[in-house]
């Protein structure tokens, strides 16, 4: 990332749940094709190992109107 390289500026970018309720994801440095997170399906498992399995219930409801009104305002 060349501004990163050329201003020295960390970014942290979140992403609100939109696709996964109930969570909000943090990465440093971006997300998408700047993500850091691993693509190996084996890395992933083995950094899961000795979590809690989340429930998949979920937490807070939260229409499809209200998330489009609040994006659109």
């Amino acid at each position: 990332m060349r501004w990163r390289a050329q201003w020295g500026i960390n970014v942290s970018a979140v992403e609100f749940g939109y696709l996964r309720p109930d969570w909000i994801t943090l990465e440093r440095n971006g997300m998408s094709a700047y993500s850091h997170f691993p693509n190996d399906p084996d890395v992933i498992r083995d950094l899961g190992k000795g979590l809690v399995e989340p429930s998949g219930a979920s937490l807070y409801a939260f229409s499809h109107a209200k998330e489009a009104f609040c994006e659109i305002f």
